[in-house]
């Protein structure tokens, strides 16, 4: 704030996939670069960056909620596990490597 430029759409979510890994109920700014990681009430919670009421109603959802705090923590670490972990990410990079190199099989 205060510096005129937003600085959200070139941030890189890495602290969110610290949490996710840990299997924590993750409570997050609604932001383009965090909506492509977080989908709200289903992996985390999304709320308006301006609005400290949200986020107090966010924070007390959790609180009182330890079924929905536990479901999104584990729903999180799934998500890690699946989409964002180093193995995975490895993987998904091998895979693009592969269809981008043509086949050495001939026919």
């Amino acid at each position: 704030q205060g510096g005129g430029s937003n600085i959200a759409e070139g941030m890189s979510p890495l602290k969110l996939f610290e949490y996710m890994a840990h299997g924590k109920p993750i409570v997050s700014s609604d932001l383009p670069a965090i909506r492509e990681v977080l989908s709200d009430s289903v992996n985390g919670v999304l709320v308006s960056p301006d609005n400290p009421s949200d986020w107090v109603k966010a924070l007390q959802r959790l609180r009182k909620g330890k079924v929905f705090r536990d479901q999104l923590g584990r729903q999180a670490k799934a998500d890690f596990l699946a989409k964002y972990s180093r193995i995975a990410r490895a993987t998904n990079i091998l895979k693009e490597i592969e269809s981008r190199v043509p086949s050495s099989k001939s026919s």
